[in-house]
């Protein structure tokens, strides 16, 4: 698949945004690990300067609702203890266009449209590991019942899953036949893809190319209390249904004092 053909893909989505060309993920690793940690210790350190735990917590629960909705929406609210109210409002769906690089086994196909996951899972019965989607692939062994791999990937409008096991990508499963591990996390928990390979070295096995994209939107919030304001936003990706990370920040803005 061209990066034409994943661009294509995209905007064939109802309602979504292509945001950019399809990028080597090699390229901007650092810079992704750097903008996560950076958006996660901001905006944590932005939900404890206004909010009790409580409220803190039914916050987050509303970005996660926000980002899981259809279309541009809004949620608000007030901490009765602390008298600080929020404001929280999602943009539409984009779609990121990324290529990854694994190492792969040698049998395994990798020209299909993907869309990116990052999930533990584990297989509920013994069940083919196949060399495609589809049941007449090679199958390339079998997987047994309650043996975890992580889903990479799922190929587009199918139920088919891409796995990889120790940074290795091993083949392809029915998700008739997988159950995630991860059905839901806190989102300033929630880890970013791992776009790049660290500490697996695999040099008998070619190393594949795999165009796909990743499900993000923008989210901006404002927090005031009498006295203080803070507004900010970031992009988060969803890794699947009920689990999505921070990504970067979406133009911070500092500290403003006013008055009522």
């Amino acid at each position: 698949m061209n990066k034409l053909k994943l661009i294509g893909l995209a905007v064939a989505l109802s309602g979504c945004q292509v945001v950019g060309n399809s990028v080597d993920v090699e390229d901007v690793a650092q810079s992704r690990r750097y903008e996560h940690s950076a958006s996660v210790t901001q905006f944590s350190d932005h939900l404890d300067q206004f909010f009790t735990q409580s409220v803190r917590d039914n916050v987050l629960d509303s970005v996660i609702r926000l980002l899981e909705s259809s279309g541009s929406s809004v949620s608000q609210g007030q901490d009765r203890q602390t008298g600080a109210a929020w404001f929280l409002n999602v943009g539409e769906t984009e779609w990121q266009a990324i290529e990854v690089k694994r190492p792969t086994i040698e049998t395994v196909s990798a020209e299909y449209d993907y869309i990116f996951r990052d999930i533990p899972y584990r297989a509920t019965t013994q069940v083919n590991l196949r060399s495609g989607p589809g049941t007449e692939y090679a199958r390339l062994r079998q997987l047994r019942r309650g043996e975890v791999f992580t889903v990479m990937a799922q190929v587009f409008a199918s139920d088919w899953y891409l796995i990889e096991q120790a940074g290795i990508v091993q083949g392809y499963v029915h998700s008739d036949y997988a159950t995630a591990n991860v059905t839901s996390r806190d989102l300033l928990n929630a880890r970013p893809n791992p776009l790049v390979l660290d500490g697996v070295v695999a040099p008998e096995l070619p190393v594949y190319g795999y165009l796909g994209l990743l499900t993000c939107r923008s989210l901006s919030y404002r927090f005031n209390n009498e006295s203080l304001l803070q507004e900010g936003g970031f992009v988060a990706c969803q890794k699947q249904p009920g689990v999505w990370y921070i990504d970067a920040i979406v133009e911070p803005k500092n500290d403003q004092i006013y008055t009522q």
